[in-house]
């Protein structure tokens, strides 16, 4: 989808206009926001890029392979990447969003459909009159959609890290659960990445001196940064955590197999004996006179019970079982 807004501040104006006026309106002093998904007509957003006069370097890497945390700073322009998730049922879904601000425009380029700028497209006509005075308040609101949208996937992935916790505490062992909780993790990590790529890139706009960014947005965009380093944070509690659960579940797994494994090896010993004697008196010598026993066969009998009620008796003492 490609929108073009232009923004007058003082009498608090604003309205849509054709991709074509874009270049126009920004010579005439008023400020343009235009939003481009460079997926669907990317010769439509190279036009446009070149009518604000953006340089080759920066509409080649607008254009090229996407750098998550890139900040730019030029004298006509800043150029920031940042990659906004989603967490769907298939996995993780990242868009890439190229963020340019210059003296008249801010652009935003994107490879597909982003929700964080959706939202944005959705409210900022009523942030705009009811508190813009520069345009600094679409830099903000820009931002703090985007880290909205972080907090929503962190809540999705704390949700499955839950999941999967009551899961691997469930008395059945799933073949298929380590492989969830390696895909889990990798997007766990992944996330992180891109939020702290974010957080990079908004704390260089905050800190870093520039005429396309007023003074009295830095501490707002400072604060936003803030709350990014918290989500990083908190992301990295998520991947300990589901560490932390895994690392049980194999204890628990490594446990109920050791009591197979006991109950198997006490079998065997109570058996082994009886096997032998089985074995001796299996073998049919003509001049053994046990053989020739009138009780010989109930005595057998009790010499195996003798020896696996002592073998029993003797386990037991020793808390073997």
């Amino acid at each position: 989808m490609a929108a073009a807004v232009e923004f007058e501040f003082e009498p608090k104006a604003e309205q849509t206009i054709p991709l074509s006026s874009v270049s126009a309106a920004c010579k005439g002093g008023r400020y343009c926001w235009v939003d481009l998904d460079t997926s669907r007509d990317e010769a439509v957003a190279r036009e446009v890029a070149a009518g604000v006069g953006l340089d080759r370097p920066i509409v080649e890497a607008i254009f090229g392979d996407p750098m998550p945390g890139r900040h730019d700073f030029r004298p006509e322009c800043v150029h920031v990447t940042i990659g906004e998730t989603h967490r769907e049922k298939d996995g993780l879904r990242i868009v890439f969003v190229d963020f340019v601000l210059g003296e008249r425009f801010l652009l935003t380029f994107h490879r597909g459909e982003t929700e964080f700028l959706a939202a944005m497209r959705s409210q900022y006509r009523q942030d705009f009159h009811d508190f813009a005075r520069s345009p600094g308040f679409l830099l903000f609101e820009f931002w703090d959609h985007l880290v909205a949208s972080y907090r929503r996937t962190l809540r999705a992935l704390e949700t499955q890290v839950e999941t999967m916790q009551q899961e691997m505490l469930a008395d059945q062992v799933q073949q298929e659960l380590f492989r969830r909780v390696q895909r889990l993790l990798t997007d766990l990590l992944a996330v992180r990445k891109h939020i702290v790529a974010a957080r990079e890139a908004l704390h260089e706009l905050a800190i870093r001196r520039s005429v396309f960014v007023a003074e009295t947005t830095r501490p707002y965009l400072e604060n936003l940064a803030t709350i990014l380093e918290r989500l990083a944070e908190d992301v990295t509690i998520e991947r300990e955590t589901l560490a932390e659960g895994l690392g049980l579940y194999l204890g628990l797994v490594g446990y109920r197999t050791n009591q197979i494994v006991n109950r198997l090896t006490i079998i065997s010993t109570v058996f082994l004996p009886l096997t032998f004697v089985c074995g001796v008196y299996g073998m049919n010598f003509e001049h053994m006179p046990e053989l020739k026993w009138h009780q010989g066969y109930a005595l057998f009998w009790l010499v195996v019970l003798m020896i696996a009620l002592l073998l029993i008796g003797l386990m037991k003492r020793w808390r073997w079982w």
